[in-house]
């Protein structure tokens, strides 16, 4: 909503509502967009690495990588945890693969990385 105040300062109203969108947090993982994921994490670590240091944007890539996968093994029951594989929906299986394809991108790397 935009207005103008009794001292002619325009302004935006902004209404916010929190709604559900799903009950089962299984589920909000399994329609995740690894595309949009992927293409956030890179602007986040170009931007933390504009601001701070390469190692910093990396570090950043990796911490980012392992959140996901530790909050997605919380929604998982024991019996599905036991199996000593790594479980991940279908819509984040690729997402390990383009963090390390990101982390191995020269944009990324030190010369001193082989």
């Amino acid at each position: 909503l935009l207005y103008t105040t009794s001292s002619g300062v325009r302004r935006i109203r902004v209404h916010t509502l929190c709604l559900p969108i799903t009950t089962s947090p299984l589920l909000l993982y399994q329609s995740v967009d690894v595309r949009t994921t992927w293409n956030l994490l890179v602007k986040m670590a170009i931007d933390r690495l504009l601001q701070t240091s390469l190692e910093s944007a990396r570090s950043f890539l990796m911490d980012a990588l392992v959140h996901v996968l530790q909050n997605f093994l919380n929604f998982l029951t024991q019996d599905q945890r036991s199996a000593n594989q790594l479980l991940l929906p279908d819509s984040l299986l690729t997402l390990p693969v383009v963090i390390n394809a990101l982390l191995k991108n020269p944009t990324l790397r030190n010369d001193a990385d082989t």
